[in-house]
């Protein structure tokens, strides 16, 4: 489950469905990611209280202006006690506007 999240706007974002949905489940660990211009995992941070959230969310000091908040995988697939990634890529080009494989 996956809620984007603007911190300390609660009316232009998902954060009040979060809050909904984080208190009708039985797991509670969440990871929250910068939504923008963050990539090889700075940034992201765990949390397994909703209060937690709540200050992280409204500290102003932060310097992302957007959050996604995902549930965590509490038993997530391992390859050799390792979480892993699949990623496919694929190229499709168009020679005079007809598709070539």
């Amino acid at each position: 489950m996956t809620f984007h999240v603007f911190p300390g706007d609660n009316e232009k974002n998902e954060y009040n469905e979060f809050l909904e949905y984080a208190k009708s489940i039985k797991e509670k660990v969440w990871i929250i990611k910068p939504g923008e211009n963050s990539n090889k995992g700075y940034g992201i941070r765990v949390f397994d209280n909703i209060q937690e959230i709540y200050r992280y969310n409204h500290n102003t000091d932060t310097k992302y202006s957007r959050w996604v908040v995902q549930k965590y995988i509490e038993r997530p697939m391992l390859i050799q006690n390792r979480k892993f990634d699949i990623r496919i890529y694929g190229l499709i080009a168009t020679i005079h506007g007809r598709m070539q494989a």
